[in-house]
């Protein structure tokens, strides 16, 4: 399977402090969304992803930890709601212990 070409981006510290503030707990494809509607951007999920590993930023999502019931919370609760407070969700749920790292 082929990957899509891309451009790559320039970001701005601006935008980098951002993305720090804002991955955690959350899948490449829906930050950049929320990054393209806050900074009036076109970059896709790869595009992100790049950016990411190069400066070893990570967004805790490591797939052993999470179950399907828990993904599937965390998608159906993100929307509105900050990182933390949905780290705080999802451990009333299910008893777990994540937070949100800035």
């Amino acid at each position: 399977m082929n990957k899509p070409k891309y451009k790559r981006h320039n970001y701005t510290e601006e935008e980098v402090e951002w993305l720090k503030e804002n991955v955690y707990g959350v899948r490449h494809e829906e930050l950049a969304r929320r990054f393209n509607e806050r900074f009036g951007t076109n970059v896709n999920r790869y595009n992100i992803r790049n950016m990411l590993k190069r400066r070893g930023i990570k967004n805790g999502l490591n797939q052993s930890d999470l179950t399907k019931e828990m993904k599937q919370f965390i998608f159906d609760n993100y929307k509105g709601i900050s990182n933390q407070e949905l780290a705080d969700r999802v451990n009333k749920e299910f008893g777990t212990n994540f937070n949100a790292r800035k």
